[in-house]
């Protein structure tokens, strides 16, 4: 969460670095999408989407990514005191 990055990972694909093997139970039969939320000051939570059938093509790829954005940027505008 502290990275900021989206992540996204395919039922085949090999991982960028070692996960914690309950992670990887979790995400080994479906393909998942995970990004975080996150204030100017720290991170929030997590929005973890994922999908049972096939893999997470560069269309969902690219409308979660604009998801996080938009999310992020309303809670970057709440954030601001007035």
């Amino acid at each position: 969460m502290a990275t900021r990055t989206t992540m996204r990972f395919n039922p085949l694909d090999n991982l960028p670095r070692p996960l914690p093997p309950g992670i990887m139970d979790l995400i080994q039969p479906a393909a998942v999408a995970v990004g975080s939320l996150h204030l100017p000051s720290h991170p929030v939570g997590l929005i973890w989407a994922d999908r049972m059938t096939g893999t997470i093509d560069d269309a969902m790829w690219n409308s979660f990514q604009l998801f996080m954005m938009q999310a992020n940027l309303a809670l970057l505008r709440l954030s601001i005191k007035r």
